[in-house]
């Protein structure tokens, strides 16, 4: 009896901790960065997959929206030069661990970071990202937590430049798959890219990153 409760306590907690990485880009990340066998080749190969799609530029303009603590921007920034990431989100929680991520992302890059970064916090239905200012906007695991979907797709029409892509990784569901153990909000892929093209924006690629994860690239539709 006892041996069964430690077992389903303790499939909960595991059940607990995936879906958390799944939706929050949680301080977790911290403590993987500082392992001691990570190095310049150790980002480059968590990188790779995102880097090959996103194809950041030097003088790229990006809004990282629901950025959580500018994990991701600053794991790209260890490989890339000359970039402005606006890291945005509804909360400044997670922002704590900006510097300590900061600080590692340098060291393992070997020299100073020529990217530049700016946190704006915005709310549920408005980014507070300047108009019309970026030719890429990010949109990571964060498209099924908008409370107001809707009014989400104009701020990102108001904030994207007239041909910027807009950049969405979101975990989808597999209709032949159960238990996913996805985000509440989760869809299909169809789902998703039908919603968008609904609301002007136009799939123009994707790339499956396994696991019913997906990279999808929009653009407005003039």
């Amino acid at each position: 009896m006892i041996r069964s409760r430690f077992f389903l306590i303790s499939i909960f907690f595991i059940s607990s901790i995936i879906s958390a990485q799944t939706c929050l880009n949680p301080s977790y990340r911290l403590d993987k960065l500082k392992a001691k066998e990570i190095n310049k080749d150790t980002i480059f190969r968590w990188a790779q997959n995102d880097l090959l799609f996103l194809e950041l530029k030097p003088h790229d303009t990006i809004a990282d929206v629901g950025s959580y603590n500018g994990y991701y921007p600053l794991i790209y920034s260890v490989l890339t030069d000359s970039i402005v990431f606006y890291l945005n989100d509804i909360v400044n929680e997670g922002f704590v661990y900006f510097d300590s991520i900061n600080s590692i992302c340098k060291n393992l890059r070997g020299a100073k970071f020529t990217n530049k970064f700016k946190i704006i916090i915005g709310n549920e239905d408005s980014t507070n990202l300047p108009t019309q200012a970026f030719n890429k906007v990010i949109l990571r695991d964060v498209f099924h937590h908008f409370k107001y979907p809707l009014k989400m797709f104009e701020e990102i029409k108001r904030i994207i430049k007239p041909n910027g892509k807009l950049l969405v990784f979101e975990s989808t569901i597999n209709p032949n798959i159960e238990d996913q153990n996805l985000c509440k909000g989760s869809m299909t892929e169809n789902e998703l890219t039908k919603l968008f093209l609904k609301n002007g924006f136009s799939l123009t690629k994707q790339k499956h990153i396994g696991n019913s994860r997906f990279w999808f690239e929009f653009m407005l539709i003039k």
